[in-house]
């Protein structure tokens, strides 16, 4: 059973605009899990975002997030708040935790 922890760190207007490219340090948690403050955005507009299904807030956020030993990916996903919007989905390799992650919601899915 993969294992992931979410809490909510801090919530804060952002202006980054790169996507996920570059690698966020991580750190160990408590229970081995590897854990990293990841920045997620989206433009032009905000969107509710959730991971691996389960809802973590609205964009922009910065969040801590975690995944444990048997985690090969996490589904982030950006629901537009929009009807003229698309869902955007990203499947993202672990590890590394990315750095940040950017949603274009004019995008198609």
């Amino acid at each position: 059973m993969r294992h992931l922890l979410y809490s909510l760190l801090l919530m804060g207007l952002s202006g980054c605009a790169s996507q996920w490219a570059s690698q966020q340090e991580s750190y160990a948690g408590d229970d081995g899990s590897t854990m990293a403050v990841i920045e997620i955005t989206s433009s032009p507009t905000s969107a509710w975002i959730f991971i691996d299904g389960v809802y973590v807030g609205a964009t922009p956020i910065e969040m801590e997030m975690s995944f444990g030993a048997g985690t090969s990916y996490l589904e982030v996903a950006a629901v537009p708040i929009h009807d003229s919007q698309s869902r955007q989905v990203k499947r993202i390799k672990v590890p590394p935790l990315p750095k940040s992650i950017h949603f274009l919601m004019n995008n198609l899915p």
